[in-house]
């Protein structure tokens, strides 16, 4: 069996007739031609994942060091533009005299030239470190087939994995460098599904924790065979009481669609939003509100404006708050008494008004 059955054996995106034979559709296709790619990749031996990943650090660290070269000599070339003054330094003399000296513009080009051949050498590297373990990204990622994201895509996720093992990856450590970019591979495939396939988006970071909490759970259950206490897992966990409790409270909230049918209505008609109030005022409420409104406005212009003021001021019409005598009296620098005077004044004008009767409960308040 080639490598690339051997793998799509594993997956989900074909269809099976009668005869049990994979009837491949438009994914399955791309899978399986990226599988025949991938399989290609001859696996590096040991000896040889040390000597690519040296050769990588050491061009990275060239590249890295002319390029602080390349812009340091491009500020000096800058600084001299702008002086318009041409000084040579006491290097460049001897250097003329003795017939080797090299125009600073000449130099940044040959600085830079270098600059791109150690980094394209550097790429060059690492493109084969991670050509040749693509298919340990593949057997990793069809142990997460299910969870909410097609493998294309766990397989995507898990190259950026290795992309960074790739990077990191220190061959003087002495380990193999499937052993090191697992974790990567795993910790970017899982990262990716905590955050793309939850409706309710939770912090990786707790989602990492509740994941800990289980395997922790699970574990003291299996040892003791029955379910922890709370302390215990918190013991082992090396997390607070509270905030394991918390973490558990955060992720097993499960979302419940407003739109489905509520079972225990009975009927199983109903659905959740259907039992859910409607806080706004109804209808025929509102337009009376406004109604009243305008006629509580077009009453007030029969008033005086000191006395149309004063009664908005006492009565919250147009404030965000009503006023007490006292204030309003400081207001109009009136003594509390003359302010009352004046209120009384204004709602016996609007008493004799034809709304008189319609405004009895607003005045009385």
């Amino acid at each position: 069996m080639s490598y690339d059955q051997s793998l799509m054996n594993g997956t989900s995106g074909g269809k099976m007739n009668g005869k049990n034979r994979v009837i491949p559709d438009e994914d399955y296709q791309l899978l399986q031609s990226y599988f025949k790619e991938v399989g290609t990749e001859s696996l590096l031996t040991a000896s040889q994942e040390v000597r690519i990943a040296t050769k990588i650090k050491k061009y990275n660290a060239k590249a890295d060091k002319l390029a602080e070269e390349v812009k340091a000599l491009s500020e000096e070339i800058v600084k001299k533009e702008n002086s318009g003054v041409c000084k040579c330094s006491l290097e460049e003399r001897k250097a003329k005299a003795a017939g080797g000296y090299m125009p600073l513009d000449v130099k940044l080009n040959r600085m830079s030239a270098l600059y791109r051949a150690y980094r394209n050498k550097e790429i060059e590297n690492k493109d084969k470190f991670i050509k040749s373990n693509l298919r340990l990204v593949i057997s990793i990622a069809k142990n997460y087939m299910g969870r909410g994201l097609p493998l294309a895509d766990i397989i995507q996720e898990g190259n950026i994995g290795l992309i960074k093992a790739v990077e990191k990856f220190d061959p003087s450590k002495g380990y193999r460098f499937s052993t090191y970019a697992s974790w990567w591979i795993i910790q970017s495939i899982t990262r990716s599904l905590f955050d793309q396939t939850r409706v309710i988006r939770i912090p990786v970071r707790v989602l990492e924790q509740a994941n800990k909490i289980t395997r922790t759970t699970n574990m003291l259950r299996n040892e003791n065979g029955e379910a922890p206490p709370i302390e215990d897992v918190a013991e082992e966990t090396g997390l607070s009481v509270k905030k394991v409790s918390k973490v558990i409270k955060a992720t097993s909230t499960n979302v419940v669609y407003l739109d489905a049918v509520n079972t225990a209505s009975g009927d199983g008609k109903n659905s959740f939003i259907d039992f859910i109030p409607d806080t706004r005022p109804a209808t025929d409420t509102l337009l009376a509100t406004v109604s009243m409104s305008e006629k509580i406005e077009e009453a007030l212009k029969n008033l005086t404006d000191r006395e149309e003021d004063i009664l908005r001021m006492r009565f919250g019409i147009g404030y965000d708050e009503s006023y007490t005598l006292d204030e309003i009296g400081n207001r109009y620098s009136l003594t509390r008494e003359r302010i009352r005077q004046i209120e009384r004044r204004a709602l016996k004008k609007l008493r004799q008004l034809s709304t008189g009767g319609i405004l009895k409960d607003f005045i009385s308040a």
